[in-house]
């Protein structure tokens, strides 16, 4: 494991063997896969990436059509 210290020390660790697992993706609510797409939008919007933000509120409207909050999504990175 290569280290970095901000006081200007560099160098190499060693540690006890470790393993990192990801599982998938946690099943969300309808509110949390709508939360999860508006914040998405948001960053793809500050970004200045409009495809992806247009593209993330249509899948969204797609997925939940009557759900205000993606109505409300789609208008704004349309």
């Amino acid at each position: 494991m290569q280290v970095s210290n901000s006081a200007g020390w560099n160098g190499t660790v060693q540690s006890l063997p470790f393993s990192i697992t990801v599982g998938p993706e946690p099943t969300l609510t309808p509110d949390m896969q709508a939360e999860k797409s508006i914040s998405a939008n948001g960053i793809a919007i500050n970004s200045g990436d409009v495809n992806t933000a247009v593209t993330t509120t249509q899948q969204l409207r797609l997925a939940q059509p009557d759900n205000p909050i993606a109505a409300a999504a789609q208008q704004t990175s349309s």
